[in-house]
């Protein structure tokens, strides 16, 4: 604690996640992650550890570089340092208080287009991302039958099986536009996770932290995929015009990519609404109670999505 101490001043508080560990102080943020195995990342190398802050801290520095993550060592562990900012000015907060605007939605689309711009890309980027197209789709059709045992519950056993197949079909039928986007540099590293609670205002600004450095499965992707993540998120609150903002206001950073986003950006809203309907239903499934309904209401909220948004074939 002293050397954390040392670092940030007085420790405030600390949040301890199933990943790290979080200390906050006045001014300062210090995280470190624990060297644990959960199956589908393993941090018991300190290697491993070293290499996941690294990429957090790159991936944050692309999106908000005013909150300048950094890796320094502490007691011989890598941990982030950046600047704290007011958790009360978090985005999902302001959702709820109907305090997010439209500005508020072209600072969105804005900061990602920007971020996509300068985002590192390479051939094992390229090829991972192309990859975990069809590759993360089957592993939720697995995880949400069998471990989520969602269908039934959050999802009709009808409404899986229509989104398998034509998902399925979807990738199939544009898989020579899936990989002209992997040999023409398209694929990047990504936030990864850019939903409302890892946004916040401040200055009248959106920015962006918290991406995702553990997985690159979950952060090599098509910026279209980072895209639909906050466009989604909006829809899901019921804000189709705060979607609307960011995605006009990428457009306008990103004008080289309108065809794309045209053909893709519902099947990638498609992804991002079901890996929440399947999160929402695997933490129902911990649940009790009033907790629990709201939950399943939230994975089923999400599934709709997902329905509404899967791109069917032309009869």
């Amino acid at each position: 604690m002293k050397a954390i101490e040392a670092i940030i001043g007085r420790i405030e508080n600390i949040i301890e996640t199933h990943m790290s560990l979080v200390y906050l102080g006045k001014e300062f943020v210090l995280k470190i992650t624990k060297p644990v195995d959960l199956g589908f990342v393993d941090y018991r190398t300190l290697e491993k550890r070293i290499e996941t802050a690294r990429k957090t801290a790159t991936i944050d520095l692309a999106y908000c570089p005013d909150l300048g993550s950094r890796v320094i060592e502490i007691d011989g562990e890598p941990a982030i340092l950046m600047r704290r900012f007011d958790s009360s000015k978090g985005l999902d907060r302001l959702y709820d208080q109907e305090g997010v605007t439209i500005a508020h939605g072209y600072q969105i689309g804005q900061g990602f287009a920007k971020a996509h711009k300068r985002a590192r890309t390479s051939k094992e980027i390229s090829e991972v991302a192309y990859q975990c197209i069809a590759g993360n789709w089957e592993e939720l059709f697995f995880v949400t039958k069998d471990i989520a045992q969602a269908i039934g519950r959050t999802i009709t056993e009808e409404e899986y099986i229509e989104i398998q197949k034509e998902v399925r079909i979807f990738i199939k039928e544009n898989d020579l536009s899936f990989r002209e986007r992997r040999d023409n540099g398209s694929f990047k590293q990504c936030h990864g996770d850019g939903h409302a609670g890892n946004m916040f205002v401040e200055d009248d600004k959106v920015k962006v932290f918290d991406g995702i450095g553990f997985k690159d499965e979950f952060s090599y992707m098509d910026p279209i995929s980072d895209l639909a993540f906050p466009i989604m998120d909006a829809i899901v609150r019921g804000k189709r015009e705060i979607a609307d903002a960011i995605k006009t206001s990428y457009l306008e950073g990103r004008p080289e990519d309108a065809k794309a986003v045209q053909k893709l950006l519902d099947f990638y809203i498609c992804y991002r609404a079901f890996v929440k309907g399947q999160v929402s239903t695997m933490i129902a499934n911990t649940a009790e109670g009033e907790a629990q309904e709201v939950l399943l209401k939230e994975a089923r909220n999400y599934y709709n999505l997902a329905v509404e948004y899967l791109p069917r074939r032309k009869e």
